[in-house]
């Protein structure tokens, strides 16, 4: 399946990156350019909206937490939103389910990050 990726700015430091189909070792190149590009261009805040994905593999998860290094290191952070349950079995697994702040929905992501 072909993966999707769709962006958004919200206000000035927030990045709502959406995905759709598999983030796996063939498509994660894509996922990490889109991620660097809205931190790269003043987004301090990701929101990855994993609600569409039906498969994430390793190198996903680490496009993920470099990802989530990056963000941090500018004083941001990285919210992931409404994962499938296979998904979420797959963080838990990794225990990236404590690394990560995972939240139900978008709006409430983003309410997070203008709190911060």
């Amino acid at each position: 399946m072909e993966l999707g990726i769709h962006t958004e700015k919200r206000g000035d430091n927030i990045a709502v990156v959406s995905l759709s189909g598999e983030v796996d070792v063939y498509s994660s190149p894509r996922v990490r350019s889109a991620m660097l590009e809205q931190l790269d261009g003043g987004s301090r805040y990701l929101v990855m909206d994993l609600s569409k994905v039906d498969y994430l593999d390793s190198s996903g998860l680490g496009i993920l937490v470099a990802g989530l290094k990056r963000s941090r290191e500018n004083g941001g952070e990285v919210f992931l939103v409404n994962p499938k349950p296979r998904i979420q079995h797959v963080l838990e697994v990794t225990g990236l389910h404590n690394v990560f702040t995972i939240l139900k929905s978008v709006d409430e992501a983003v309410a997070r990050a203008e709190r911060n």
